[in-house]
């Protein structure tokens, strides 16, 4: 109805003032739509990119060899295992932060997520 209708002037001049800013300065705050399954992902990302770091810095410094592939894998697990705490925290905060009501099933989400699609499918 407002975009079928002649404009007055004084309407004009309305619709002048509000823009940019004004516009969206109530939707910038807003949490998402998927919430639940953003924070679950960026969990899996940040213990995925820190346990890759973590093995990387960990065989340059010398306690994990190239050279003995049992050991890297052994690095690469444990150090999967031990940032999954990272992940959980960091899904269960970003999902608190966006007003989530259950945060716990966020981090089991988390938890379980991308071991079980990967075992799925490999």
């Amino acid at each position: 109805q407002k975009y079928n209708s002649v404009q007055t002037d004084e309407e004009i001049e309305e619709l002048k003032e509000e823009n940019g800013w004004k516009l969206v300065h109530a939707d910038v705050f807003r949490p998402p739509a998927g919430a639940f399954w953003l924070a679950v992902i960026v969990g899996t990302g940040v213990q995925l990119l820190l346990m890759s770091g973590l093995t990387i810095v960990s065989s340059l410094v010398g306690f994990a060899s190239p050279n003995h592939r049992g050991v890297l894998i052994l690095a690469l697990l444990f150090n999967y295992q031990l940032m999954g705490l990272a992940a959980g925290f960091v899904s269960a905060w970003l999902y608190k932060t966006f007003k989530g009501k259950s945060w716990q099933k966020c981090t089991a989400a988390t938890a379980l997520g991308f071991p079980c699609i990967f075992f799925t499918l490999f």
